[in-house]
This record gives structure tokens, C-alpha cells and sequence, in this order.
């Protein structure tokens, strides 16, 4: 599922593409997003799974509105930060400045279910390739391990937190992803290297 078009300068003709992709998806019934899970969790919840594959797949379209509606309103953070639901959507909204054609691999080890069915707990190990727009860079991340915490409101599972590795909204609040993880253009990732308004820095 990794993108093909490497070391393209973003972002003209970016969003025609992205629609036109998006409609195609809707249009056959498929999804473009690579969610595997192991073999007793074949068949999980199919709201569960609905939900884990619509962030995703908003995510790798780069459309905000429809990741947004994938989150909660009581949105309490990532990895106990204590952002709020406005600070995450704005670094989302950051990270699709910085980067381009997010593509993931996810591999779903446990689904686990709390307070009477209202929290849902999706474990899971994860690879994402990105490119730098300005420049082409790929970014490429290996071997995470994250949770997707979820809770059901008004029958619908939203995205509650995040545990773990960084996912999604990546970017700090001064709209600057510090790449600390993973490797740039093949090699691990110097001291302060940082992507800064769709480049690579330094």
C-alpha cells in the first residue's frame, strides 16, 4: 500500500488526487487501508473495526473533517498529554502540512472492552511511510506499538485516546514534528532534526 510517487513536491493537484481516490474507494465498497489482524481476531466487532479503519483511512487522505468526526468530543489526549480535542485536531491538521501521502501497515494483537461495553481498547503494532514536501524525503517508521482507546457515544465508536507511540498528530504545538524515530532518507534521524512548514530541517 506504499505510495509510489516519491520525492514529489507538494501540494499542487494534491487534493483533486485525494478526491478522486476517495470516491473511487467509496464507489467500489473498499477500503485503501492495510489493517491486518491476528487469526482469533478475524472478524472483531464490525462497528470496532469500522471505526479503527475510518481514522485511518481519513488520515491517509489527509481529510480533516472526516477525521475529526472520528474523534470524541471528551477527546482527553495522547499518552496521558492532557490535549484536549481542539490541540489534537490542530496538530493533525499541522501534521498534513508537514507531511505527505501518509501510508500505514497495522496489525491489530487485542480488542479488549471495559465498563460495560462503553470503552474499547484496540492494541495494536503499526509501519508508516511519509513523505517531506518540500524536498521528497521519505520518512519511514518501524515497529510502533500503540493503543486506540474508543468510546461509544450515541451508538458510534470515537477515538477517546491514545496510548503509546505517537500516531497521529504528531506535531507540537508549535506546528513542528521532532523526528525522533524511524529513518529519513534511509539513516536515523540526527540531533534536532525537525520538520518545519513542510520541510526537513537542517
Amino acid at each position: 500500500m506504499w505510495p509510489r510517487d516519491r520525492g514529489r513536491v507538494r501540494k499542487t493537484g494534491g487534493t483533486m488526487r485525494r478526491l478522486i481516490v476517495l470516491t473511487l474507494l467509496l464507489a467500489c465498497g473498499c477500503s485503501a487501508v492495510d489493517i491486518k489482524y491476528r487469526q482469533h481476531l478475524r472478524r472483531p466487532a464490525t462497528p470496532v473495526r469500522d471505526a479503527v479503519e475510518a481514522l485511518f483511512r481519513a488520515y491517509e487522505m489527509e481529510d480533516i473533517f472526516s477525521f475529526e468526526e472520528q474523534v470524541s468530543d471528551e477527546f482527553r489526549g495522547a499518552s496521558g498529554s492532557g490535549s484536549n480535542r481542539v490541540w489534537f485536531s490542530q496538530a493533525v491538521r499541522d501534521d498534513f502540512r508537514n507531511i505527505d501521502n501518509p501510508s500505514f501497515e497495522v496489525f491489530v494483537e487485542s480488542v479488549q472492552f471495559f465498563e460495560e461495553n462503553t470503552l474499547c481498547r484496540v492494541q495494536m503494532r503499526w509501519f508508516r511511510r511519509a513523505y517531506i514536501p518540500f524536498g521528497g524525503q521519505e520518512w519511514l517508521v518501524r515497529e510502533q506499538d500503540s493503543a486506540l482507546m474508543l468510546k461509544k457515544e450515541s451508538g458510534s465508536w470515537k477515538l477517546w485516546a491514545i496510548e503509546g507511540d505517537p500516531l497521529f498528530g504528531v506535531s507540537d504545538g508549535f506546528g513542528i514534528i521532532r523526528v525522533v524515530s524511524g529513518t529519513v532518507r534511509g539513516a536515523s534521524p540526527g540531533p534536532g532534526t525537525k520538520i518545519e512548514n513542510g520541510r526537513l530541517v537542517p
